[in-house]
Formats: C-alpha cells, structure tokens, sequence
C-alpha cells in the first residue's frame, strides 16, 4: 500500500486540522458518518469551520476508506470513542497503523466507587479491546484545534510501541 492515502476518522474541529495537516504530505480521506456532512464539505470546501486542503476528500464510506489506507487516525470525542472502533473493527487487518488522536478516558459503565483501574481504558486500550490492530499509537501533546488551524507552533508526541 505504498503511496496509500492516509485516513482520518472524525470531521470534526480537530479531525479536520489533523487532515489538514497531514495533507500537506499525503492525500488524506476524511471520513464523516453522516452523508449530509460530506456533501456540505464537498460542496463548502471547509469542514468545522476550517478550509479543507486540497488534498484532502470527504466520504462516508467507513469500508472503502480503510480499504484504500494503511495508516488510519481515528480523532473522534471520547465517548463515541468505543462505538466508532466497533465500527471500524470489520474493516481493520493486522498491518493497519492506528493512531489516535483523542483525548480522554473510557469508563466502564459499572461505576463503582472508588473506581478501579480495570473500569478505565485509554483510547489504545479500547483500539487493541476492539480490533485486531496490532500498530496502535497515540497522537498527543499541548495542542488544540484552533492553533494548530491557525498556524501556530504546537509540540505534538505520536507515541506507539513500535
């Protein structure tokens, strides 16, 4: 899958900055779930208030898009987080990269208190819980959607074991 595009799950504010900034080394597939979406994206050229990058091609086909990609970057809230790698999980084969790049925790839905270390998850947790990608990693730092939009420096740690 050399030269593949790169695919970006999550059209929202920092999903698109991501595409965005991928883009400018890649052609990028910018997944949305809901139709009405990507036909908004297509015909605006813009995504969650930010230009797209010409490189950069909304759909809403969750199979073709990572059919076509070796690397997928999963950057959706998280508490969608688990539901969206169910999704993803029929599609996904071992030699998949993917990184996400949302913050947060998944929490049990068992609560008990005090909570239990087996009641949180990290989003790599959840990933490996819910698919059989073996190459999961992390994009993270101190960065935030609209500087990284607008341009400005940001530290960004893409942390994985491999």
């Amino acid at each position: 899958m050399q030269n593949s595009p790169v695919a970006v799950i999550g059209a929202g504010s920092f999903g698109t900055v991501v595409a965005n900034l991928l883009a400018e080394n890649s052609d990028v597939l910018l997944y949305a779930r809901r139709p009405e979406v990507v036909e908004q994206i297509i015909r605006e050229q813009r995504s969650a208030g930010y230009a797209v990058h010409p490189h950069v091609r909304a759909t809403n086909d969750l199979a073709a898009t990572v059919a076509q990609c070796q690397v997928v970057f999963p950057i959706v809230a998280s508490s969608g987080f688990r539901e969206t790698m169910r999704s993803l999980s029929p599609y996904l084969r071992p030699y998949h990269i993917v990184i996400h790049g949302t913050k947060g925790l998944d929490v049990s839905e068992k609560v008990a208190n005090p909570l239990t270390r087996e009641q949180v998850k990290t989003m790599s947790e959840v990933i490996r819980e819910e698919t059989i990608a073996v190459r999961v990693g992390c994009l993270a730092g101190p960065n935030l959607a609209h500087e990284l939009g607008e341009g400005q420096p940001a530290a960004t740690v893409v942390a994985c074991r491999f």
